[in-house]
């Protein structure tokens, strides 16, 4: 995340561990700061999938533990303020988290296993991480979120690949809702 200053911040994995990073916005790339969570996690398959900044300017990291969704918030140096953990009747994988126009965080992943029929999802949280709503979308076979974006003041725009087409072939996939999820066409 480039914040357009003298810093980027960064999330991603380091082997099982969920890893953080704040790097000068130069020609140096210098580390600033990393730090890792995993231990507190349940130490193994915890990886970071999106990063943005808080409304009080802390840092909001969007993870994967083991069949779980994680959003995770954390102050400039890197402690826990706190986490919340989403899962449902299948797995949930999340890729991209956005701050909505209310304080709270839009959600985009993807729903299922490894099978053929994974769909995606879109998770409306507060700003303390309560669950608000959860919408999915999909049809018979994969469709995978890749990203969010507000749309406006109106809605939302998830981004991803589906294979539910005709022809069963890959196909980029683009999805407007409302504020509250529902489909716009």
């Amino acid at each position: 995340l480039n914040l357009g200053g003298d810093t980027i911040l960064y999330t991603g994995n380091n082997g099982d561990n969920l890893y953080y990073a704040e790097f000068l916005n130069d020609s140096s790339h210098s580390a600033i700061y990393t730090k890792e969570f995993g231990d507190q996690f349940g130490g193994t398959g915890v990886y970071g999938r999106d990063i943005t900044r808080s409304d009080d300017g802390n840092i909001i990291i969007l993870g994967n533990i083991p069949y779980s969704t994680l959003l995770l918030k954390i102050d400039i140096n890197g402690n826990i303020i706190w986490y919340k953990t989403y899962d449902g009747e299948a797995s949930l994988s999340g890729s991209s988290v956005k701050k909505t126009n209310d304080g709270g965080y839009i959600i985009a992943g993807t729903k299922g296993g490894m099978s053929n029929d994974r769909d995606i999802f879109l998770l409306k949280v507060s700003n303390t991480g309560e669950k608000k709503w959860e919408k999915t979308y999909g049809g018979d076979r994969d469709d995978i979120a890749n990203g969010v974006e507000l749309f406006g003041n109106t809605g939302y725009i998830v981004t991803g690949l589906t294979n539910s087409t005709e022809t069963g072939t890959e196909k980029l996939f683009i999805l407007k809702t409302d504020l509250s999820g529902n489909i716009i066409n």
